[in-house]
């Protein structure tokens, strides 16, 4: 489904919003990633599109580390 959603969009020159709760789909696939929480954006960061395998860990452990980071109380 990723390869498809990545052909349609390079063919059709489109813009696209993807939300995932996968961050390894994220990292792979995208431009730009956006962590929300509570309606916040609290971390952006460029994704690993196109990148190999080793951008797209870096990435999707960067992103984990704000992900699980515990908030102040």
């Amino acid at each position: 489904m990723q390869e498809l959603i990545a052909y349609i969009c390079q063919r059709q020159r489109l813009t696209t919003l993807l939300i995932t709760h996968d961050v390894e789909e994220a990292a792979r696939m995208a431009d730009r990633i956006i962590v929300i929480s509570n309606g916040q954006n609290v971390y952006e960061t460029p994704g690993a599109k196109n990148g190999d395998p080793s951008d797209v860990t870096e990435v999707s452990e960067r992103v984990l580390n704000v992900i699980l980071k515990p908030s102040p109380d």
